[in-house]
């Protein structure tokens, strides 16, 4: 359950919490490889679409995704994909005690795993405004803040490949 969190929220930037436990079934295009974000579940309230990277058609893989009613939420009652939308605080009491138990700062959330995305973005040397734009943000500052921890030495350390979930 977690793990998908984390997975979702890396690969297509969603926010965690406000974003994807409104996500449906039907919000995810496979033939054109994006994702719609509804006017309801985007934080400026407009309809946006993105594209997905590759890699991320390997979860929806794993998740037997063509399978799935359309209509179904992709973190549901359980976790799992379902008819009913799981509780507000289901992925971060799912994920506290997993923090706690590895010994995190309680400044570790799911939505860290868009920050990582960012940075790992930066490190291959994608452009920022083509980061700025992957992330639905509006200002480019917006990006520079979720980049607060990236150091450009870190560029030459990593190979693009081992910048991935």
């Amino acid at each position: 359950r977690v793990l998908r969190a984390m997975q979702f929220t890396y690969w297509i930037l969603i926010r965690s919490k406000a974003e994807l436990m409104k996500l449906k079934v039907g919000d995810i295009d496979r033939t054109l490889k994006r994702i719609r974000f509804s006017a309801d579940l985007s934080k400026n309230e407009q309809e946006a679409f993105r594209d997905y990277p590759e890699e991320f058609e390997k979860v929806l893989d794993e998740m037997d995704f063509d399978n799935l009613p359309k209509d179904w939420y992709i973190i549901g009652k359980k976790g799992m994909p379902g008819p009913l939308k799981c509780h507000k605080d289901f992925l971060s009491d799912s994920w506290r005690p997993i923090r706690d138990k590895l010994g995190l700062s309680d400044k570790y959330t799911i939505y860290s795993w868009k920050h990582t995305r960012i940075i790992h973005e930066l490190m291959k040397g994608t452009e920022g405004p083509d980061i700025s734009h992957m992330a639905r943000h509006e200002e480019f500052k917006t990006t520079k803040d979720y980049a607060r921890g990236y150091d450009i030495s870190l560029k030459y350390i990593y190979k693009p490949e081992d910048l991935t979930f």
